[in-house]
């Protein structure tokens, strides 16, 4: 679902899971996917000043339930939710457009197991608090 309170500001959110069972065992199947929820809020600032063209910045909330629909043999596992942010400008140099981005993810630093993860049979959680700074160029190759 998305829905635009005003013209800049973007709120979506988004629910999904898999229901499996197994006929002959009466069991899930393995490796089902838990129910996700993702709720985004984006704000697009119109701006122009020196060489910046647009500036956005955007949250986003992830939440998984507990999984407890599993195969024999496949362990448990608990729900978590993360926290991401970012901030993301347009900009041109000349002609050259180009996009920088600086994004926070898991920024409460959440301790979670993905249950779609190989490395969950070995206790091995997920990527805590992270940051990135990115720089996108794009070109343009002529024959």
């Amino acid at each position: 679902m998305e829905w635009h309170p005003i013209e800049q500001l973007h709120v979506e959110t988004s629910l999904d899971g898999v229901k499996t069972y197994n006929l002959n065992t009466g069991l899930a199947l393995p490796f089902s996917p838990p129910i996700r929820t993702r709720m985004t809020l984006v704000y697009e600032a119109e701006c122009s000043f020196g060489f910046v063209k647009g500036l956005e910045f955007g949250g986003t909330y992830i939440g998984w339930s507990d999984q407890n629909d599993v195969d024999r043999n496949e362990l448990n596992t608990r729900g978590a939710y993360t926290f991401d942010f970012y901030i993301r400008s347009q900009m041109q140099l000349g002609s050259q457009m180009f996009t920088l981005m600086a994004s926070a993810n898991n920024v409460l630093d959440r301790y979670y197991l993905n249950h779609l993860s190989a490395y969950r049979q070995l206790n091995l959680p997920e990527p805590g608090r992270n940051f990135t700074i990115s720089l996108n160029v794009p070109f343009e190759i002529k024959k």
